[in-house]
């Protein structure tokens, strides 16, 4: 430890808070890595600290890079109404209830859209566009 000048914290913080653990090559430990320090556990005594070292910045795991899904922007109803407009556009008949619309269309029997009136979360229509493309391959959000 004094070599590699790392303290008792620093090996409590890789255990308790790693950026990154994986199976030994052996698969007899887990390695957890936070920062520039690798630390070797045994899978048979969790108490054991078994290896200590220093890992290169270039082997430590890259963050993801996010992408946003689905191609281009799409314009996603904001309303029921708006909603009711998109999707007879696209072909479907709407039937107005007392709960909730529903949506069918004439190509896909045996598939109901329920309409939400008022939608509790933000992301409400956006799951129920990509619901209707999932359930019917038709995409509201495209010109017709």
């Amino acid at each position: 430890m004094q070599e590699l000048r790392i303290s008792p914290v620093d090996v409590d913080a890789t255990l308790d808070h790693p950026h990154s653990t994986e199976s030994t090559h052996q698969h007899n430990g887990t390695l957890f890595v936070r920062g520039t320090l690798g630390v070797i556990v045994p899978r048979d005594d969790p108490g054991m600290v078994v290896a200590l070292f220093r890992v290169a910045e270039i082997a430590q795991p890259k963050p993801r890079a996010r992408r946003a899904g689905g191609g281009p922007s799409r314009t996603v109803p904001g309303s029921l109404s708006e909603c009711e407009r998109m999707l007879r556009s696209h072909g479907f008949e709407i039937s107005t209830g007392r709960a909730h619309s529903k949506g069918t269309h004439p190509d896909h029997p045996g598939v109901t859209i329920t309409l939400p009136h008022t939608p509790s979360d933000h992301r409400s229509w956006a799951n129920l566009t990509a619901d209707i493309r999932r359930r019917t391959g038709i995409d509201i959000t495209s010109r017709s």
